[in-house]
């Protein structure tokens, strides 16, 4: 999943409460907690490009976290 959000903390913290929503769901599915990890994680800077070639600047941050399920049934 990815969320962008202003700052790193919001960024952080929305891909968190999505990430327990998946995992709170795969479980209730019947997937042992022992299957379920998360793959990847990474924080990225979203910038604004000025057309008139001046400075980039931060507009945000994306958060990317992988969760994998592993299904034995």
């Amino acid at each position: 999943m990815n969320v962008i959000r202003t700052t790193v903390a919001e960024a952080r913290e929305a891909a968190a409460t999505s990430a327990t929503r998946l995992i709170d769901s795969v479980k209730k599915n019947g997937v042992d907690a022992k299957d379920i990890t998360t793959s990847s994680f990474s924080i990225y800077p979203q910038y604004n490009y000025p057309r008139d070639g001046g400075q980039p600047t931060i507009t945000g941050y994306q958060v990317s976290n992988t969760v994998s399920v592993k299904v034995r049934k």
